[in-house]
């Protein structure tokens, strides 16, 4: 495995590549991806690198975004206490986040965090992985940007041995929205079936690939996806202090989300118990407080509401309850600015979040 990871670290989206360095050549290199995608040949773009792979599988991709529908509070919850901070621990990535934009700025990580739950969202909901579906579309935006910061930031010197946002990188990333999604609910002893688990990382197989994952690095396995997760993680994660000072900003936030001063330290106990002791020693998260004690109830919960499903509504609510507070707070917090997380009303109401404003 070594061996292809070695390969992929040095490679990057060479076709799209190409065309982001020839925008930048005409002088358009100013120009954000909203105004790209405005561009003469988005169109083009698009209709070539929208296209389902010829082994998706519709019923596959229905299941796995059935979980989401019935799981997403804990999905969205594992987002910000788990895959962001994973994703921190990763040097170069963080150091780019940094580069790319004030990251370390409230406002900043506020709008990274809103847009990654919006992709998280919009590739998730039932239909929208069809054609002109919404998570086709912001697949397709996040490989266009991607590009775009390689293509602005790919002449400096990063590192000899790799190149910026690589695939090894990318496929990484995947899998903190995969595997390391199915592991964090287990843990919460929210226990899927093998058919349910495939069909999940079926459906982020297929996303990756509409971001440009080179195919190799999609594993039809779970057993495959987890072992080449963790292996990336052992090869690409060297905490530093812009993932420090990102982790720091993210925690902020989330303290400032949850409601009520008694519980100011969960955002500590819950981010802690996600990602280990070690990797949170590294990435300077606050040992926990009395608040340590949730984590056993809140594991009980989770099987309780794992085995009871929607027939028990109290038993739900008891788990969503802090979630749906986060969840909402985070929608809210944002609400007078540019950007605001969408989030389809039948999605609301599963979730027990209130009816969208106008």
């Amino acid at each position: 495995m070594d061996a292809l990871l070695n390969e992929m670290r040095v490679l990057g989206d060479p076709e799209t590549d190409r065309l982001m360095s020839n925008i930048f050549a005409s002088g358009e290199a100013t120009l954000s991806v909203p105004e790209m995608l405005k561009h003469p040949w988005s169109g083009e773009y698009f209709a070539q690198h929208s296209r389902l792979p010829d082994w998706a599988d519709p019923t596959k991709i229905e299941q796995g975004q059935e979980l989401f529908y019935r799981y997403g509070m804990t999905i969205v919850t594992l987002l910000f206490f788990s895959a962001l901070p994973e994703g921190y621990a990763c040097r170069k990535p963080a150091e780019v986040l940094v580069r790319t934009g004030n990251m370390v700025d409230g406002r900043s990580i506020l709008q990274r965090i809103l847009r990654t739950a919006q992709f998280l969202i919009d590739v998730m909901m039932p239909a929208n992985l069809t054609e002109n579906g919404a998570g086709v579309r912001s697949a397709v935006q996040l490989r266009l940007l991607h590009s775009a910061v390689r293509t602005r930031l790919g002449c400096e010197d990063w590192a000899a041995d790799r190149v910026l946002i690589n695939q090894e990188e990318l496929a990484g990333t995947l899998g903190t929205f995969s595997v390391l999604m199915l592991e964090g609910m287990q843990d919460f002893e929210i226990d899927f079936t093998p058919d349910e688990i495939d069909a999940y990382l079926h459906v982020w197989n297929v996303v990756g690939y509409l971001m440009g994952i080179d195919e190799r690095l999609l594993q039809a396995r779970f057993e495959d996806a987890s072992l080449q997760f963790h292996t990336i993680k052992v090869r690409i994660q060297s905490p530093c202090q812009e993932g420090r000072a990102l982790t720091k900003a993210l925690l902020d936030f989330l303290h400032e989300m949850i409601p009520g001063e008694a519980l100011d330290g969960l955002a500590d106990t819950l981010m802690r118990h996600t990602v280990g002791e070690k990797l949170a020693a590294d990435l300077s998260i606050p040992e926990c407080d009395w608040t340590g004690c949730f984590i056993p109830i809140l594991k009980r919960i989770g099987c309780w509401t794992d085995q009871a499903g929607d027939s028990s509504l109290t038993v739900r609510k008891g788990l969503e309850k802090m979630q749906t507070k986060l969840i909402e707070g985070l929608m809210g917090y944002y609400s007078a600015e540019a950007f605001q997380v969408r989030v389809p009303d039948g999605l609301r109401s599963r979730w027990g979040l209130g009816a969208e404003t106008a």
